[in-house]
């Protein structure tokens, strides 16, 4: 049976069968489990600190810098745009005396680079990351946007993309950082309020004053409906 034909009996039916193949049975290898657990507990002479290095969530590997609307989508957890900071948490920029948007230096062996960092709630202690995909000396759009990263990466590992044998320290100088937005914190306020009707009902907020209305009130006698939205909106759209 040919693609369209397949597709169109897909279509059709509003199913698709697929013969399950029996799954294969996989044992550990506990040998092989307790060396990565060794080898995970040690830190190289002279490391500090461990570094993830990851893609750009926008840019990816670096092969989408060029394109400004890319630059412009907000990186989901951090907010930042047109840049690649390091990420600190706050118990290790306490530890080493930085704030957002200090330079820092970063020293993985034999390289070295500066960055400016960002404090990043939520941040595991003793673990900073940096992504990939900037630090570009040509293109119209990405040339001279944030760090280039790939020295860092440590090819002759077989976890390149993970340094354990890392130093930071505080550089001179500061670089502001772009951002959607800047503060995530509650401030003790509830994550989530839950109130039965009747006790919504008598709640009144402090200082609110209900203001005159042109449009009468409506009235929805028997059933009533309502539109709830679960798009993802502006990072959805911003490439769009």
């Amino acid at each position: 049976m040919d693609f369209e034909s397949f597709w169109n009996s897909v279509l059709h039916n509003g199913t698709l069968k697929r013969t399950v193949q029996a799954r294969r049975e996989f044992s550990p290898h506990s040998e092989a489990v307790s060396m990565a657990a060794r080898s995970a507990r040690e830190r190289p002479p002279g490391g500090e600190m461990e570094l993830v290095i990851l893609p750009g969530s926008a840019v990816y590997d670096g092969r989408y810098v060029n394109n400004g609307w890319l630059n412009e989508l907000p990186d989901p957890v951090t907010k930042i745009t047109w840049e690649n900071p390091l990420l600190l948490s706050m118990a290790d920029a306490a530890r080493l005396g930085l704030k957002d948007e200090d330079i820092a230096r970063v020293t993985c062996g034999k390289q070295s680079l500066e960055m400016p960092i960002i404090v990043q709630p939520g941040q595991a202690d003793g673990v900073a990351s940096i992504t990939l995909g900037y630090g570009r000396k040509t293109g119209n759009v990405g040339a001279n946007i944030g760090v280039n990263a790939y020295p860092l990466l440590d090819v002759s590992s077989p976890a390149p993309f993970l340094r354990a044998d890392v130093l930071i320290a505080r550089a001179t100088g500061r670089r502001t950082i772009p951002r959607t937005q800047s503060h995530h914190r509650l401030e003790g306020r509830d994550n989530a309020r839950s109130w039965t009707l009747g006790a919504y009902s008598g709640k009144t907020e402090p200082g609110k004053e209900e203001w005159a209305s042109l449009i009468p009130s409506p009235k929805f006698p028997g059933h009533k409906w309502g539109w709830r939205s679960i798009c993802r909106p502006a990072s959805a759209a911003a490439p769009a």
